[in-house]
C-alpha cells in the first residue's frame, strides 16, 4: 500500500481504475493449491490481458475451502506476480472469526496488497450492531484500506443504515473505503447511496464470469468434507 491509513478513501478513489478480475484458485489433481498454475494465470492476466488489478482469495477463489496458511500463500504469490506485472491487488481476508480476519488482513497488508475486501461475516446471522462492531474491530487494528463486501452468499445483507455507519462518512472508520455488492443487493444501491451522502459509487458485480482468454490450469472445484 502506498498511502497512510487516513488516506485510504482517497487512495481507493484514485487507484481503482480500468479492468479488475476476480481470479479463481487453481488446484493440482490431488487438490493442493497449484502454485505454478496460479503464477501462470497471473502472468497471463498481467502480460497478455493487461489487467489493472486482481481480486484474489474471494468467492471465485474458493476461500472457504482453503486453510489459513493456503490463503496467505495465495496472497503472497498474487502480490509477487502483480508487482512483477504492474497491476494492483485486492485480497479477500474475511473470516467469521474477527481475530482470524485481523490476522489475514495484517498479513495481506504486510506482504504488499494494495487493498483488502471483507465479506460481511457469514455465520451466524448478525444484527446491524454486531456487523458494525465486527467491521470496527478489524478496522481499528489494520492500516490497509478495507472494502465492504455485501455478499448475498452470507444469507443476510448490510442495511443502508449499517453501511452508512461503517463507511468513512461517519469518520469512525476512516480506513473503510468502498462498498461492493452482489447482484442480489442491487436493489438496495439507491438507498445506500442516499444514506452514504458521498459521491463514491458502489462497485457491483456478480463475479460469475472469467475474463476472455483466461487459461486455467486447474483440476476443478475443490470440495472439502
Amino acid at each position: 500500500m502506498n498511502y497512510r491509513k487516513s488516506e485510504a478513501k482517497e487512495a481507493a478513489r484514485a487507484q481503482f481504475r480500468g479492468v479488475w478480475a476476480a481470479i479463481p484458485t487453481p488446484f493440482t489433481p490431488d487438490l493442493q493449491v497449484d502454485e505454478a498454475g496460479l503464477r501462470h494465470n497471473m502472468r497471463h492476466l498481467t502480460g497478455n490481458l493487461k489487467i489493472e488489478g486482481v481480486f484474489c482469495t474471494g468467492v471465485m477463489g474458493e476461500f472457504w475451502s482453503l486453510t489459513k496458511e493456503e490463503r496467505k500463500r495465495c496472497v503472497e504469490i498474487v502480490v509477487e506476480e502483480a508487482k512483477r506485472g504492474g497491476c494492483k491487488v485486492i485480497a479477500h481476508t474475511a473470516h467469521h472469526s474477527a481475530h482470524e480476519t485481523v490476522e489475514l488482513t495484517l498479513h495481506a497488508q504486510n506482504v504488499g496488497a494494495d487493498f483488502v475486501i471483507l465479506m460481511n461475516q457469514y455465520y451466524p446471522p448478525a444484527s446491524d450492531q454486531t456487523m458494525y462492531e465486527w467491521f470496527k474491530f478489524v478496522a481499528d487494528r489494520v492500516d490497509i484500506g478495507l472494502w465492504m463486501f455485501d455478499a448475498e452468499y452470507s444469507g443476510f445483507g448490510m442495511s443502508p443504515e449499517v453501511t452508512a455507519r461503517t463507511c468513512p462518512t461517519c469518520s469512525r472508520l476512516p480506513v473503510t473505503t468502498c462498498l461492493r455488492t452482489g447482484t442480489a443487493g442491487l436493489k438496495s444501491i439507491p438507498r445506500q447511496r442516499r444514506s452514504l451522502a458521498w459521491p463514491g459509487l458502489p462497485f457491483t458485480s456478480s463475479a460469475t464470469t472469467l475474463p476472455p482468454g483466461l487459461s486455467m490450469r486447474s483440476s476443478g472445484t475443490r470440495l472439502r468434507m
